[in-house]
């Protein structure tokens, strides 16, 4: 199946919990959120998906900065979650800071560097 992918700009902060499911059931998301708390933590922020696994609302340190990793990491592992299921992009583009996001999923930016960026 042919789609476009479209990442988002700044939204709300993603849910506590929200890719439990999809980091259990694939390794192409636990790979990707590896990589992005990898970054945070080079940057002296906290793990990105410990929260978005967990079903934990809270965070000590939840800025912009970490608000926007969130953003990404979701989008990403939305990203993974579809190809794993047999969707095939067509396009991929981003709104805003999502054009980050996209040009990551494309393959054209690093996961680590998106989020360096990002941040």
């Amino acid at each position: 199946m042919d789609s476009v992918f479209v990442m988002p700009g700044t939204v709300a902060a993603p849910r506590g919990g929200i890719l439990r499911d999809p980091h259990n059931r694939y390794e192409t998301v636990r790979e990707a959120l590896s990589r992005i708390d990898k970054a945070a933590r080079d940057m002296g922020l906290p793990n990105i998906s410990t929260r978005l696994i967990e079903h934990n609302d809270t965070s000590d340190r939840r800025g912009p900065e970490v608000q926007y990793l969130e953003i990404f990491a979701v989008s990403i592992a939305t990203h993974h979650m579809l190809v794993a299921e047999g969707v095939e992009p067509v396009a991929i583009v981003g709104q805003s800071i999502g054009e980050l996001w996209a040009m990551a999923a494309a393959g054209h930016l690093s996961v680590e560097d998106a989020a360096r960026l990002a941040v």
